[in-house]
């Protein structure tokens, strides 16, 4: 049986470690919320795990799959304090230990309206301690909010926002009210506009257009005064991304054709592309295959998008078809995104790092434990009776 005692600071070590990009023997030692390798006498209890591998906990750059958790159904909305805690027990069996909230600052209204952003904000910070893995908010701006720019950046003081996306959903809104007005009419619905409503308010953006480019060379000045990572969403030529890229966007968010991400690679900008896109085997939005771009070496992190799972089960299928080894495709979840933003305590399995890492079962493909700052959040009767067998 599982104690609390069982796994407080302790030594494992297994034949599958992942160091420095390699599944290899080893150890490592839990000491105080931190990892340390290979100690020669390490004075606390040592478990052997054999053949399970032990890999850094997977972090998440964009996710909005919380949203299922706040509005199960657009119309009834569940309490943050249930909520956030049900979402924090979901990453957390997926293996994901530091996660980024993909959350819309849009004139969508609703729960991607800056109001609720900021409830949001407010809700995460007070319950913070209370979860297990690190939540943080990744804001995805809508460009033509343009007198938006001083609630913004309190809102980003106050709550210490590190990542902000530029998002432009106006010309998908009229694309869609041209060619598929019910798709409108539902988008428009889950605030409680019609679609007609709906169109007005984008109309009313577009008058924008003409203040945009200056308004964001001055926003993202003042963004990166402040150290935040800046990147874009859904470029789909290289004009966007070389625009992007000269405001200090340097990651590119789901390109959406293969030379909006050879422009992101020109430029040495980061990749990001969705991970259901991968397990699936194509994008639910009928944009550009990731698998492909994947095999051209030109992305560098896979995200949950809408569905935390996929991050896990993508590695497994990239390893699957041969496209990249397991070792190279699980850098996509953990060491890169870590560098993408500058995490430098986590992602890799190494001297001094946060203790966020999780025990997989090779054999049967499932997570038999995840640790939080060394902290067992989960851990398995499968692992239980192995170590009690052993």
């Amino acid at each position: 049986m599982y104690t609390d005692t069982m796994f407080s600071d302790f030594s494992f070590s297994s034949s599958n470690v992942l160091i420095d990009g390699k599944l290899q023997k080893g150890s490592l030692t839990i000491e105080q919320g931190k990892i340390q390798l290979d100690r020669e006498s390490s004075p606390y209890r040592h478990y052997k795990m054999g053949n399970f591998y032990i890999l850094p906990g997977i972090i998440d750059l964009h996710g909005d799959g919380f949203e299922r958790h706040l509005f199960p159904r657009p119309s009834a909305p569940v309490k943050h304090t249930i909520a956030l805690k049900n979402l924090s027990n979901e990453l957390i069996y997926n293996g994901i230990t530091t996660a980024y909230l993909a959350q819309c600052y849009s004139w969508e209204g609703g729960y991607r309206s800056p109001e609720f952003t900021t409830e949001l904000l407010t809700s995460l910070k007070i319950l913070k301690n209370d979860f297990m893995p690190d939540l943080r908010l990744q804001i995805r701006f809508e460009t033509h909010l343009i007198d938006e720019k001083k609630y913004l950046i309190d809102l980003i003081d106050q709550f210490n926002i590190d990542y902000l996306v530029f998002n432009n959903h106006l010309p998908e809104a009229i694309k869609k009210w041209e060619n598929d007005k019910p798709r409108i009419e539902a988008w428009a619905g889950q605030t409680g506009r019609t679609g007609e409503q709906h169109m007005n308010i984008v109309k009313g953006y577009l008058k924008n257009n003409v203040r945009v480019k200056g308004f964001l060379d001055e926003l993202s000045g003042e963004l990166k005064r402040r150290n935040i990572t800046l990147g874009s969403h859904d470029d789909d030529s290289p004009s966007d991304r070389e625009y992007y890229n000269s405001l200090g966007a340097y990651i590119c968010e789901f390109p959406t054709t293969l030379q909006a991400a050879e422009a992101a690679k020109k430029n040495n900008n980061g990749v990001i592309m969705g991970a259901p896109n991968i397990m699936r085997g194509g994008s639910q939005a009928g944009n550009i295959d990731a698998i492909n771009l994947v095999k051209s070496d030109l992305v560098d992190c896979l995200v949950s998008d809408y569905y935390y799972p996929a991050l896990l089960e993508s590695v497994w299928k990239m390893a699957d078809m041969k496209v990249r080894s397991f070792e190279n495709s699980y850098k996509m979840i953990s060491t890169n995104p870590a560098r993408l933003l500058n995490l430098a305590d986590r992602g890799e399995l190494v001297d001094n790092a946060r203790a966020d890492l999780l025990i997989l079962n090779p054999d049967n493909r499932k997570i038999v434990a995840v640790f939080c700052r060394g902290i067992p959040f989960f851990v398995s009767d499968e692992l239980v009776g192995s170590l009690s067998a052993a």
